[in-house]
């Protein structure tokens, strides 16, 4: 892979994000880029590729930096949760394990069956 460089503008430029831009698909931020006047540029390597430019605004970082652990506050709280939630939908059998062995709790528009699966299908036993 060849090498890429990439250099920023000598005017500073200002990204703001203060309104996402909405696509069919999804719904996506502008990732906001603030430099200040006459700071000095840095170069980055990701692999075989740099990138050089100047360091963002201290209030650009500490916005960032805030946003980042508010996202990972969330995904801890999400992650923290055990198990799967499935919702039920009509036609579409939930199945689970029974405390005896080979036994099988079907659930199916509201009405709850205990079986065996034999060559493939579901036998209600009780």
């Amino acid at each position: 892979m060849s090498k890429r460089n990439a250099t920023a503008a000598k005017t500073s430029a200002s990204v703001e994000a203060s309104k996402p831009r909405t696509t069919s698909a999804s719904t996506r931020a502008e990732v906001a880029v603030r430099t200040g006047h006459g700071s000095k540029a840095t170069t980055v390597k990701f692999g075989s590729v740099e990138v050089t430019g100047q360091h963002p605004d201290v209030e650009v970082v500490n916005r960032n930096i805030e946003r980042g652990t508010k996202a990972l506050e969330r995904l801890a709280r999400d992650l923290g949760r055990p198990g799967v939630s499935l919702r039920p939908r009509k036609n579409v059998p939930l199945y689970s394990a029974a405390d005896e062995p080979g036994i099988f709790i079907r659930k199916l528009n509201g009405r709850v069956d205990r079986g065996r699966l034999v060559d493939g299908q579901f036998k209600v036993i009780d």
